[in-house]
């Protein structure tokens, strides 16, 4: 597939839901990683596109775009190969090329670099 999408699965099959964007526009490169926070309520898109790493929040089979994830304000100057959230949800861990690896945490949909 050239873009990156949303599928559902039900049991024995899979739907077609939608191509992941920005506000409508595509991501415009790789997604390296992916993960669903805890709850179902945030999904975390990593990779060399623009943003490097974005946040989504999901209700059912609808994602809204919320932000790309900075370190304190600043854009991550590394592509992001791997994401992933604790067990309760709080913490977000990137780690990208060039040993590169941050921890944010996370309130609602606010994610802040430690």
């Amino acid at each position: 597939m050239e873009r990156d999408s949303l599928f559902s699965v039900s049991c024995t099959s899979v739907t077609y839901v939608a191509d992941i964007t920005k506000n409508g526009t595509d991501l415009g490169n790789s997604v390296f990683s992916s993960a669903f926070s805890p709850n179902g309520s945030l999904l975390v898109l990593g990779g060399e596109f623009s943003g490097r790493a974005s946040v989504f929040s999901v209700s059912g089979t609808t994602l809204t775009y919320i932000a790309d994830v900075t370190k304190n304000g600043t854009a991550l100057s590394y592509y992001v190969n791997s994401v992933a959230f604790s067990p309760d949800g709080s913490i977000l861990v990137l780690v990208g090329g060039g040993g590169y690896a941050s921890i944010f945490s996370l309130s609602g949909t606010t994610v802040s670099f430690i």
